[in-house]
């Protein structure tokens, strides 16, 4: 206060106002980032959160509207804002409306970087109060992990352009770069930089910037330090960074996966603006009162000083001063303060002349014989009001005049900012409960919970003491965070303690186990498993946040791949929770459910759960032994039917490891049995769930067939020559001789084929008969085919015969049609037989003549065989067939069902055709489904759908059907649809032999199957040596795979 005149002016009745224009003497921007990612200019990457704060005043005395935008250009994207601010295209606004006299406030908004690499977050913020407008821009640098940039920022009034950031400067900044690997030594080889300008060094030169530029190298291994020094610039001041930077202009690091950040600071201001008042600064404001006579007095005199923003309030002029007053103010409010502690200071001495204290809302009177007029004092503030910070000391000259003067002193409220963040994404964070105590005496000071803004403490601290920041209970799924210690600054400057919290981070690791030992088999990832979180009593966890493929409020189910499950800040620190196995993947075992606690501070757990291969020994024997049964075609069937697996058997048991699912149920299906044995029953099984060993057994019983050789009355013959063709008629069993017993014949016939019983040479006195054909069961049963012969017509008898029979019965056929021919081919006759069977002719002359059947009997399949006897003399020799049989026509039923349900469908028009492709049957299936179809002879024939059900897409597949010689049928029966908009092709299954049965057993009694599983070493053991340790140890690792096939084409059973 040197006592210079700085404005004067006349009070008229028309102007009672006078307003003094302040220049701006310092840069003061309206908005800066207020989250750590971005902090200072600092670079951020692609994806980061950034936070800007921006703050508005009402500069005027009365109330204003306040209007404030925020634009956000490149590399940003808009995630919300405070206060109700409005966001259209990427513009956010606020309006305030009758902000009182000098009333400042903040307004957050929050933005994502959503630049590429290389580009800069932009964002322009602009506040507008009446005639008052302030603007600031902001830039970030986009950078990539584990890079450093070097950043130029400009600020001052005599640089161009807005606040915070210049628009085209062309001054040039020099940098030198050092680059050394982690033992100092200087990198060799060339680094590659970019930015706004691009370029490349070998391992320390200068570099130059312009004007508010920046530069990044991308590509230096981590652990790579730097030494980075700016050359001083003429024309301007280098203001220390927040980045690091130690005396000098030097900034050193080490290159990590976090982002390094070098900012340099440059300021210049224009000296041609001139500064009237500084904020800060102390006044004194002097009123003069001229009379009419021309004489003046000073009439008033009153002392202020400027607040940090430049304001001062309620500048009131008192008339009459007397005495030297001190009163203490709220410098925001007005508001008269109580409390603190003051000194009146000699100026010249420095020693203390009077201790006052303010207290009630009284202005304090210094004594005035303490003053001596025309002198300095200073007055110091020793101890600011509780939650107010330190002012500056105001010093005053005593007026010599000792009119009354008042000293004011302003005093900001003390102002704390509780940021509580992600510590990866600087996200603010909602929830938890946190206490802020005094840190000497832990005297509790405030409790709150974070609401997803900052939370500001205005005046409840005191300047210059310590306190402790404490999580009581973190945001859920974060972890706890250490204590944060935090001083009060004595200045009244804002200041903002941040406590990161880490998300709580779980990982699930599904492993396979080994057969051997029940360890993980080299720690190998084991995929398809369905895992769930539960609480500690056993219900469903929850998802506490969108992310690592939930939803909030989602149950935590997953599937296990390749890579280890990660959940992080789905569960509370400090929980307890199981890992409970809902399905295992295909051919492993379900586990057991593994407890476990979340680390309390975010430290990453790792669970691992085991899951043991299913494991089934199947084994195939012969219904009298002990010993496996080798050379049987084997597979195991589904539920649905489908076949997962298919062997022959061998000389030990068939072995499945990790193929089958657990707690599933499967079928033992013999798909051919080994030559000379029926097929056995289908055996089920259920897949044990807790990976113990399952055994399987079926047995097979060695096919069975008598042969019988009796007269027409039944009477059993003996010197008959049999022999046993295929159905190529090729020999299978050769001359067997009757005896008059009954011929069995075990072990040498395939079941499921087709034979004839052939006569080589009939007894004495009997005519040979046709051969008998006969189909070994596929099921375990004696079958019984009985050969009749009829004995040689008597000598000398006029009349001849030709027998039919019934090939099961025995008895004769009647109404069969013969048409006999002679031996130059010309039909000789036509005959029938009779009630009995036989068809009675007059002897034919002399000569061979051949016959077959022309006309079946109603029920009876026709047969193209030809049959010959020869007349020699008169009478039938005895190489002569006279008897021959026939078996009664199957009932064919064919299935239409639809593809998706399996329900039956009427209405569908088949046809069916023989062997040559001709029409022999049409027909339409009733409401089951059913088609009903009685063939008239033997041999292959298709089936073909002419038209499809109403709704139901036409299907181009056809079943194929066989009937052999003695009626019986193999082949397919179920035709399948598809819905007209399912569009999938038609297909067919279901394959069968009819009138079969089954019958199969396992019995886990014997020596060799069962003692070479006692030989197997038990859990735990590890002599497992040679052959078996390497069978076992190459049968774990394959992998199960499903195959759905048809059953083969049975053309090699016909």
């Amino acid at each position: 206060m040197e006592g210079n005149v700085l404005a004067s002016w006349t009070v008229n009745e028309d102007s009672h106002d006078y307003t003094i224009k302040n220049p701006v003497t310092r840069e003061i921007p309206i908005a800066q980032v207020t989250s750590g990612i971005g902090a200072d200019h600092g670079a951020v990457k692609t994806g980061n959160i950034i936070k800007y704060t921006v703050t508005y005043t009402n500069p005027y005395n009365y109330p204003v509207d306040i209007r404030i935008n925020a634009v956000l250009k490149d590399g940003l994207g808009y995630l919300r804002s405070t206060n109700n601010g409005t966001e259209q295209n990427g513009i956010i606004t606020w309006t305030f409306t009758d902000i009182a006299a000098h009333k400042s406030g903040i307004v957050d908004v929050v933005a994502v970087v959503s630049g590429e690499t290389g580009m800069q977050a932009n964002v322009y913020f602009e506040t507008k109060a009446d005639a008052v407008t302030k603007h600031t821009t902001l830039t970030n640098p986009i950078a990539p992990e584990g890079s450093i940039t070097i950043i130029n920022n400009l600020t001052g009034t005599g640089i161009p352009g807005s606040t915070g950031h210049a628009e085209d400067p062309t001054d040039e900044f020099t940098f030198h770069v050092k680059l050394m690997d982690s033992a100092g030594n200087t990198l060799k080889g060339y680094q590659a930089y970019g930015g706004t300008s691009e370029g490349r060094i070998k391992g320390e030169e200068d570099i130059t910037i312009n004007g508010d530029g920046y530069i990044t190298f991308a590509d230096l291994p981590y652990g790579t330090r730097y030494k980075i020094t700016q050359e001083p610039k003429d024309g301007y001041d280098s203001v220390l960074s927040s980045t690091g930077e130690i005396e000098g202009g030097m900034i050193t690091g080490e290159v990590s996966k976090v982002i390094q950040s070098a900012v340099f600071k440059n300021n210049r201001n224009n000296e041609t603006i001139r500064e009237i008042l500084t904020a800060g600064g102390n006044y004194r404001l002097m009123e003069t009162t001229t009379y009419s006579d021309g004489s003046s007095l000073i009439s008033g005199v009153y002392r202020f000083q400027l607040n940090a923003s430049g304001m001062v309030d309620n500048v009131d002029m008192e008339d009459r001063p007397i005495h030297l007053y001190f009163t203490k103010m709220d410098a925001e409010t007005g508001e008269d303060l109580i409390g603190g502690r003051y000194s009146l200071i000699d100026a010249n001495t420095g020693s203390v002349i009077y201790e006052f204290t303010k207290e009630g809302g009284k202005e304090v009177l210094i004594p005035a014989e303490l003053i001596t007029p025309g002198k300095e004092y200073i007055i110091l503030e020793e101890q600011p009001p509780a939650g107010y910070a330190f002012e500056k000391e105001i010093r005053i000259t005593a007026e010599e005049s000792g009119i009354r003067s008042t000293i004011i002193m302003q005093d900001k409220k003390t102002e704390v900012e509780i940021l509580k963040v992600d510590a990866e994404t600087g996200e603010i964070l909602t929830g938890g409960r946190f206490s802020i105590r005094e840190k000497d005496t832990g005297t509790l000071i405030k409790e709150f919970t974070t609401n997803g803004g900052p939370i500001v403490l205005t005046g409840l601290l005191i300047a210059g003491k310590t306190y402790v920041l404490s999580e009581e209970e973190p945001p859920a799924g974060y972890g706890y965070c250490e204590s944060v210690t935090f001083t009060v600054p004595e200045t009244p400057d804002l200041i903002t303690v941040v406590m990161k919290d880490k998300k709580t981070e779980v990982l699930i690791e599904k492993q396979k186990g080994s057969l051997l030992i029940g360890t993980p088999s080299e720690a190998v990832m084991l995929q398809g498993s369905f895992l769930q979180i539960l609480n500690e009593d056993k219900t469903s966890a929850k998802a506490i946040r969108d992310g690592d493929g939930f939803s909030a409020g989602e149950d935590l189910i997953f599937i296990t791949g390749i890579q280890l499950k990660e959940l992080k800040g789905q569960l509370k620190a400090g929980g307890k929770y199981w890992v409970h196995e809902i399905s295992p993947a295909d051919g492993y075992a379900y586990a057991e459910d593994i407890p476990f606690t979340v680390s309390i501070n975010g430290d990453e757990d790792v669970i691992i759960m085991i899951d043991k291969p299913t494991h089934l020994i199947l084994s195939k024997k012969a219904i009298t032994g002990s010993d496996e049964l080798p050379g049987n075609h084997m597979s195991i069937k589904d539920k649905d039917g489908i076949i997962v697996e298919e062997w022959i058997s061998g000389e030990r048991p068939h072995e499945l490891i990790a193929k089958l699912k657990a707690g599933e149920r499967y079928w033992l299906h013999e798909i051919r049995p080994v030559d000379g044995y029926s097929y056995a029953e289908d055996v089920s099984f259920t897949v044990s769930k807790d990976g113990a060993v399952d055994m399987v057994e079926m047995k097979n019983e060695a096919t069975a067939v008598r042969f019988n050789k009796v007269d027409s009355s039944g009477v059993s013959l003996k010197g008959a020559t049999l022999q046993v063709l295929d159905h190529q008629k090729n020999v299978v069993i050769p001359d067997f001789e009757t005896t008059g017993e009954a011929i069995d014949i075990t072990g040498r016939l395939e079941a499921g084929k087709t034979y004839y019983l052939h006569e080589v040479k009939a007894p004495s006195g009997y005519l040979l008969s046709a051969d008998i054909a006969f189909t070994v069961p596929k099921v375990y049963g004696l079958l019984e085919v009985t050969m009749t012969d009829t004995r040689q017509h008597s000598p000398g008898s006029e009349k001849m015969f030709l027998y039919k029979e019934d090939a099961a019965t025995g008895q004769g056929i009647k109404g069969v049609e013969f048409s006999i021919y002679r031996p130059n081919g010309s039909l000789y006759l036509k005959v029938n037989t009779g009630e009995s069977g036989y068809a009675k002719f007059d002897m034919p002359e002399n000569g061979t003549y051949t016959y077959k059947e022309t006309k079946a009997a109603p029920g009876y399949l026709e047969t193209d065989h030809t049959y010959s006897f020869t007349i020699h003399n008169g009478e039938v020799s005895g190489i002569s067939i006279v008897s021959v049989v026939n078996y009664p026509s199957p009932e064919v039923l064919i299935q239409k069902v639809d593809a998706e349900t399996s329900e039956r469908l009427a209405g569908a028009e088949l046809e069916i055709r023989n062997e040559a492709g001709e029409p022999v049957f049409k027909g339409i299936t009733d409401e089951n489904g059913g088609l009903s179809f009685i063939p008239l002879r033997s041999g292959k024939y298709t089936v073909h759908e002419i038209k499809a059900p109403e709704g139901y897409i036409k299907t181009d597949a056809y079943l194929t059907i066989y009937i052999t010689d003695d009626g019986t049928v193999t082949g397919e029966f179920m035709m399948y649809n598809n819905l007209e908009q399912g569009k999938k092709k038609g297909f067919i299954t279901a394959t069968y032999q009819s009138g079969l049965s089954g019958l199969g057993a396992t019995n886990h009694k014997g020596k060799g199957f069962w003692g070479w599983l006692r030989s197997l070493p038990k859990t735990g053991d590890v002599d497992l040596r040679g052959g078996l340790l390497l069978s076992i140890g190459l049968v774990g690792i394959v992998t199960g795979i499903a195959i759905v096939r048809r059953r083969r084409d049975k053309k090699d059973e016909k």
